[in-house]
């Protein structure tokens, strides 16, 4: 059920949580774009695997009908936050990495269009922000949960023990799980039928 007050209630509450998700992507992202820019190819040799993927999938996703390429682009997005939550019970450390990773292959990427010289501002404006600024704080909220997850399992709730501190978490997670759903379906659509137009002045 659509209640934006319990969305907003359980997003302050745990603001802290939400932060620290942030601030781990944040700093992988610059991470990621120094020792990209220091040394490009060993980087590039790195990531090819990687990007060889993203790239079959797009393409993929790309041959499909606009509302079949949503679809796709929604499940594989609703997928890896559910994964970087309820993986989070394995000490919290998948939701770290997915933020590290996630947050360095940006940077990368964007160290390599500007060695490209493809101006990375007008890319991360037009190809990423508009459909990123609903994907990305879905990803950082469900990583945040996934931390607070692993962290509880460690050091329960107050007055709770694990098992406890686990359904309580769960709970929570279930009141704003309908929200990333709704922010993953919209950012789906834009990625697929807004982005493509927004980046073909840059050809890419």
């Amino acid at each position: 059920m659509l209640n934006i007050r319990i969305f907003f209630f359980f997003f302050k509450k745990n603001n802290s949580w939400i932060i620290l998700s942030s601030l781990i992507f944040l700093v992988s992202f610059f991470s990621g774009y120094i020792a990209a820019d220091q040394n490009m190819e060993f980087i590039n040799e790195l990531s090819e695997p990687y990007f060889e993927f993203l790239e079959d999938m797009a393409r993929d996703i790309v041959d499909k009908s606009p509302g079949r390429g949503i679809f796709i682009l929604f499940f594989n997005n609703l997928f890896a936050s559910l994964r970087v939550i309820f993986l989070g019970v394995i000490l919290g450390i998948p939701p770290l990495f997915g933020l590290l990773i996630n947050g360095s292959i940006l940077g990368i990427v964007t160290a390599t269009l500007a060695e490209q010289n493809i101006p990375p501002l007008l890319f991360l404006t037009l190809g990423i922000l508009p459909h990123g600024i609903l994907e990305l704080p879905a990803f950082l909220i469900s990583a945040a949960f996934g931390l607070k997850l692993g962290y509880h399992l460690l050091f329960p709730v107050e007055e709770n023990n694990r098992w406890e501190s686990l359904v309580l978490v769960i709970k929570e997670i279930s009141n704003i799980i309908f929200f990333i759903i709704m922010l993953l379906i919209i950012a789906a659509a834009i990625e697929i039928l807004i982005t493509p137009l927004l980046l073909r002045p840059l050809s890419l």
